[in-house]
């Protein structure tokens, strides 16, 4: 088993992987499309850097250098990664490579961490570092730095029936109606080995989501566990999750505190993925007046609780009351 473009619509995009072309032949714009290219070989045009990334995955790993460039009469972002892998982002296509050395997990793990999520920044529509479900129809996301619990809390209400709508990178993006929604992404949840052999039962033959972490790329449906959602909801709240060690095993409390509306932009603006990208790109602006636009239509609060599986189920009902409060 192994990490692969998607059949299916992911972020409200259709992926369509097309044989290596001359620059002549790029696809023409689609609504809804965005064509996937495998290059045969490194990208061969000259770029002009903009910035080396202050961001790192979730292995520590700086992600790259991002530069402007042009394929044929496009203009265009090259995302290098330090570990060898290449994305061209164009109006209408992403063309990748990898050198041999680099996996075909590592390709597709960094197209879906890295360069799709500045793809959609660069079409205006913030990707931030949370994880995703609908409760009753509305959008409810964790963010938390990596390792800090978002993606075992996403996984826990999954488990406990509520629609998965992503994990570990969520879209904005607004409808016909000035609603702020999140589209689905891809069918998977990241887990960690202990949380794999929790809620299916195994873990060994998933993907890594990188090659020198454990933790695996579980698809929504395995084994009977979880379901996807199937459209985007619109946004009701956004919790910052905080993990603490209880002093004594009586120590319980779960606390919920809502953000001001400055507080919570800020908090928003710290969870972006590939943060150091879009300022480079003079894009914070507008997404700053995005995110306080978001910030207006959802609760956005702080989200505090005791480290250990035991204490999720409280902190499950407790997410529930405050959403339906």
């Amino acid at each position: 088993m192994s990490i692969s473009l998607p059949t299916e619509p992911v972020y409200g995009v259709q992926f369509v992987e097309i044989p290596p072309l001359p620059e002549t032949l790029l696809p023409a714009a689609r609504e809804g499309v965005l064509a996937t290219v495998r290059l045969s070989q490194r990208y061969p045009y000259d770029s002009q850097l903009i910035a080396h990334s202050k961001f790192v995955d979730s292995a520590g790993v700086p992600v790259g250098t991002l530069a402007q460039t042009v394929w044929g009469d496009q203009r265009g972002h090259l995302l290098s990664i330090h570990e060898g892998a290449e994305y061209c982002l164009l109006p209408t296509a992403i063309l990748c490579y990898a050198p041999p050395e680099v996996s075909e997990d590592s390709l597709w793990g960094y197209f879906f961490s890295a360069a799709l999520p500045l793809g959609f920044e660069l079409r205006g529509q913030p990707a931030l570092h949370a994880g995703t479900v609908a409760i009753n129809g509305r959008g409810v996301s964790f963010l938390t730095h990596s390792g800090g619990g978002k993606s075992t809390l996403n996984a826990m209400m999954v488990a406990a029936g509520f629609l998965l709508v992503a994990d570990d990178v969520t879209i904005f993006q607004r409808d016909s109606h000035g609603r702020i929604i999140a589209p689905p992404g891809p069918r998977q949840l990241k887990m960690w080995p202990e949380t794999a052999l929790r809620l299916v039962g195994r873990y060994e033959d998933f993907p890594r989501v990188h090659p020198r972490i454990e933790k695996r790329a579980v698809p929504i449906g395995v084994e009977g566990f979880g379901h996807m959602a199937t459209e985007a909801v619109p946004m009701r709240a956004l919790y910052l999750v905080e993990r603490y060690q209880p002093a004594t095993p009586n120590d319980t409390t779960i606390q919920i505190v809502p953000l001001s509306p400055a507080q919570a932009v800020i908090e928003l603006l710290k969870a972006s993925m590939l943060t150091w990208f879009p300022q480079a790109l003079g894009l914070q602006p507008a997404r700053i007046k995005f995110l306080g636009d978001l910030v207006a239509q959802a609760s956005v609060k702080r989200l505090r609780y005791p480290s250990g599986w035991e204490h999720l189920d409280q902190v499950r009902a407790a997410v529930c009351a405050d959403v339906e409060g």
